[in-house]
């Protein structure tokens, strides 16, 4: 982040070839902006934390489409409704071959190991697991490390 007295939006006058935003600051908060990023202390507005990324990625990514998580349905689930209503969301492990649950992102951290679920979420892992599912993971190699530290 960078700012330049005077300069984009922390000009005072809206001019034709300004090139930002005239946003209706006073005087004394432009001074405090200008202040503030004079100190070099602008860290603080960096977003870096694994958790919250992680977090935003979840709802980019929409893994909520697939996999429940926090007691929120997943919108498969919503959509197509298991057909036998007394098997448990986490899967009817009497008939593995008939149970299209997807597994649940509630409490995933503690359940797998950061590198392995890397490993995973890039689309590296050799064995192909729940080969009874119809529907297969996709994978987020960009995304994997943020995930699964998060």
């Amino acid at each position: 982040i960078r700012s330049k007295e005077g300069v984009g939006c922390l000009s005072i006058e809206a001019t034709e070839d300004r090139g930002a935003p005239l946003f209706p600051l006073t005087q004394a908060e432009i001074v405090a902006i200008q202040s503030f990023m004079k100190g070099g202390e602008t860290e603080s507005l960096n977003r870096s934390d694994a958790v919250e990324t992680s977090e935003r990625y979840i709802r980019k990514l929409r893994c909520n489409a697939c996999h429940e998580r926090d007691g929120h349905f997943d919108v498969w689930t919503l959509l197509n409704p298991p057909e036998k209503p007394e098997a448990d969301f986490e899967g009817d492990l009497s008939d593995p071959e008939v149970d299209q649950s997807r597994p649940s992102l509630t409490f995933v951290g503690e359940k797998l190991r950061p590198d392995w679920l890397t490993k995973r979420l890039k689309g590296e892992v050799g064995e192909n697991i729940r080969p009874w599912l119809a529907s297969r993971m996709p994978s987020f190699p960009f995304h994997a490390e943020v995930l699964a530290e998060g």
